[in-house]
């Protein structure tokens, strides 16, 4: 019982100390001569480490269209979230980086600009929709009582 009650105000203690928020939002996605405005939406939860500052893991979900071609994107990343007043509200900055997972229906060519088919030749290579992400974030911030 008791072990039950520490886990119970753990938790309680977590959530009231940490701050979650989430956004849909417009993005731009410029890679390999592909270049497209999408949407898409993503959740933030910070950790305050100090007054004005927190330590911010994010994750989201983007999709992106140009002409016939398509890309889905999954960012999982780590940032740090700075208020340059030191208050926690006002205007931030809030690096990140991480890894992003993906799909897309762009081909892939050879150096003569042939598609590449699949090794069993059933259909055509795709490009891949993975790799490292960063992102620059600036906003103002309006935070609600107990998040920074």
């Amino acid at each position: 019982m008791k072990s039950k009650l520490k886990s119970v105000f753990f938790v309680l203690s977590f959530f009231i100390c940490t701050c979650l928020s989430a956004q849909i939002e417009v993005a731009h996605l410029s890679s390999k001569g592909f270049s497209a405005t999408g949407f898409g939406g993503f959740l933030n939860f910070g950790i305050p480490v100090s007054e004005g500052s927190a330590v911010t893991t994010e994750a989201g979900f983007y999709v992106f269209k140009h002409n016939d071609n398509n890309v889905a994107l999954v960012p999982l990343l780590l940032g740090y979230r700075y208020t340059l007043n030191g208050s926690g509200t006002g205007l931030y900055i809030e690096p990140t980086a991480g890894y992003s997972i993906g799909a897309t229906d762009i081909q892939k060519y050879d150096e003569v600009g042939h598609p590449i088919s699949t090794p069993d030749g059933d259909g055509w290579l795709e490009q891949k929709a993975k790799g490292v992400t960063r992102r620059y974030r600036y906003r103002l911030y309006f935070p609600v009582k107990n998040c920074i």
